[in-house]
């Protein structure tokens, strides 16, 4: 099983409804991922090539995305 900062250099997806905190937290998670990158627009769409060292914010579902709780939650866990 990958952790999600396994996850990190391959590119993460952070899903979530408009005004779930996305955009709020993007830096927050950008470097909880270990990332270089943060695209948050509406240029990517699910079933895309995920950019490698990218956090993509997106209000699609996507198969290959993290739940913008699941990854909030992740940030408040002790020594992540």
């Amino acid at each position: 099983m990958q952790t999600t900062q396994s996850l990190a250099r391959q590119g993460v997806v952070i899903t979530g409804p408009q005004g779930s905190g996305k955009t709020r937290h993007a830096e927050a998670l950008r470097a909880h991922f270990g990332l270089a990158h943060i695209l948050d627009d509406e240029s990517w769409h699910a079933g895309d090539p995920v950019p490698d060292d990218t956090l993509v914010l997106t209000n699609e579902a996507a198969d290959e995305g993290i739940a913008i709780e699941a990854a909030l939650a992740a940030l408040r866990q002790p020594g992540s």
